[in-house]
């Protein structure tokens, strides 16, 4: 792993778009629970948060 060696404005940016991936994989496991072949189970750890299911939301990040 890479230390991060920018300012912290740069940081927050990088934290704010990996938070919008984020929201875009959830998304696509929304997708694929919906398929109703199985369901994904567990969870995805990020940088400056997590990505889970929440009973009865589907998948969310927090």
């Amino acid at each position: 792993m890479v230390m991060f060696t920018g300012t912290v404005d740069q940081f927050n940016e990088r934290q704010e778009q990996a938070r919008e991936l984020a929201e875009q994989v959830a998304a696509l496991l929304d997708q694929i629970d919906a398929l109703g072949v199985g369901a994904a189970t567990g969870q995805v750890l990020i940088p400056g948060g997590t990505i889970r299911r929440a009973p009865g939301n589907g998948w969310t990040v927090s």
